[in-house]
């Protein structure tokens, strides 16, 4: 996973002083990548104990390991530059083309860094606890909530009993009827939503598994989870919808269907093509 977009995703997690240097590095990444840790420590105004105690928080063996990643990070952006792809601020003095690249750009960049933290473990635990639950209650809220709409089409169509609901009052009804062989899956991009997070919080104290699909950096509701999924997608100040997010999100989603259709594929199939029978007199011949 990209460095730099690790430093974003994991900034609101950081110190005050872990904050101070990860937003120097991000204005000067070009300089930080030549220097030690003194004279890091000297220019962002912290100290080298903070620097280490950094590394290691976003994963690295030490800052030596965090400058090799960032070169090489900076050598790609680099190379996208040449190719005209490297991501600038969507203007509203844009031309049509310059917005289809940069969505383009931003929405590629967003599958790529979720499979490049994608834990294969994670997606196995989380396809059989899909499988093997008695109902299946998907939660989501917002532009979340309509990634979780589409998730509960797909697992319709190949048998599962699936409920999704955007109203708190009836996923609350919903939880009284669950029980510890059910599962609830949670989308929420910041994993801060108040409302998912009561829901959810509900549902464990009643033993029901949860699978949850985040951002990567901590948050309320994937520490509730049994099973945590996660997304990598920048925010960008200009979008006031959830555009990256929802496709990383979207690209998880069809991962586990995939995966549920792999595990039962005769069956699957077997309402596949009853569901394709079905619609097949609405279509226009």
């Amino acid at each position: 996973m990209s460095s730099i977009v690790k430093l974003k995703e994991m900034k609101e997690k950081l110190t005050k002083s872990e904050k101070k240097l990860a937003e120097y590095i991000l204005e000067n990444l070009n300089e930080v990548k030549e220097i030690n840790t003194y004279e890091l420590a000297e220019r962002s105004g912290t100290s080298q104990a903070t620097i280490i105690r950094f590394a290691k928080k976003l994963g690295y063996s030490g800052f030596p390991a965090f400058k090799i990643a960032l070169s090489e990070d900076l050598g790609k952006r680099s190379h996208k530059r040449r190719e005209g792809l490297i991501h600038n601020e969507i203007s509203i003095d844009d031309t049509y083309g310059d917005i289809a690249k940069k969505v383009v750009f931003e929405n590629t960049a967003a599958i790529k860094d979720t499979f490049s933290i994608l834990d294969e473990g994670k997606i196995e635990e989380a396809v059989e606890l899909l499988d093997n639950a008695g109902k299946i209650l998907i939660l989501g809220a917002g532009f979340s909530g309509l990634v979780g709409r589409d998730f509960h089409y797909k697992l319709m169509e190949i048998g599962k009993i699936t409920f999704y609901d955007s109203d708190t009052h009836v996923q609350m009804t919903n939880i009284s009827v669950m029980t510890e062989d059910d599962v609830i899956f949670v989308i929420s991009h910041k994993g801060n939503s108040s409302d998912i997070y009561n829901v959810v919080k509900m549902a464990k104290s009643r033993g029901i598994k949860v699978i949850s699909l985040t951002r990567l950096a901590d948050n309320p509701i994937s520490s509730l989870a049994d099973v945590r999924l996660h997304t990598v997608a920048e925010d960008v100040a200009f979008r006031s919808t959830a555009i990256s997010s929802r496709i990383a999100q979207l690209s998880i989603i069809d991962v586990l269907y995939i995966g549920l259709v792999r595990r039962n594929y005769t069956e699957a199939k077997k309402y596949l093509d009853s569901s394709r029978e079905l619609v097949q007199p609405l279509k226009i011949k």
